[in-house]
């Protein structure tokens, strides 16, 4: 494993925190752009959801943290979660603090703090870290993505296919 699984967690972990929780606010449904900035790096990602495969999608986070060992703490307060959660990645222990904030069913922002026990060598020099997100609701899926897809930096998945397996 290396720092790459790092970056994909620190994107996962929060929407896994959700899970822990059924008051989370709503998601509407239809086609979602975002953009989470990790120290100098930047994770570009479009998701087609409804409601069932919104909810597969916070699942699968919860089972890529469950994986790593990860433990979840998550504190709601009206539109804000705050999540706590500690992963290990390798010999590494990496624990985020977050912040989310619903601004409506259409716009969530997020902001966190990342550190890693021991640093990873391609990291170190960026520990901790702070991060940055931002998920908007664009309109209706188009034609080429349906429910549950998820495309990251240009590569695209189905949740439900990932969650099924």
């Amino acid at each position: 494993m290396d720092y790459k699984l790092f970056l994909a967690l620190s994107v996962l972990l929060p929407a896994a925190a959700l899970a822990q929780d059924a008051h989370y606010p709503a998601r509407r449904a239809g086609l979602w752009e975002g953009t989470a900035n990790v120290g100098n790096a930047t994770v570009l990602s479009k998701s087609c959801v409804d409601t069932a495969t919104d909810r597969k999608m916070i699942d699968y986070g919860y089972q890529q943290l469950k994986q790593h060992g990860g433990q979840v703490s998550v504190n709601v307060e009206g539109n804000v979660v705050h999540v706590s959660s500690v992963a290990q990645v390798a010999n590494h222990t990496m624990t985020i603090e977050q912040t989310l904030t619903f601004h409506s069913d259409s716009k969530v922002t997020g902001t966190g703090h990342t550190t890693i026990d021991p640093p990873f060598p391609q990291l170190a020099a960026s520990m901790p870290t702070e991060s940055t997100s931002e998920l908007h609701w664009v309109g209706p899926c188009p034609a080429d993505l349906k429910p549950g897809d998820i495309v990251t930096n240009g590569q695209k998945h189905n949740v439900s296919e990932i969650v099924s397996n």
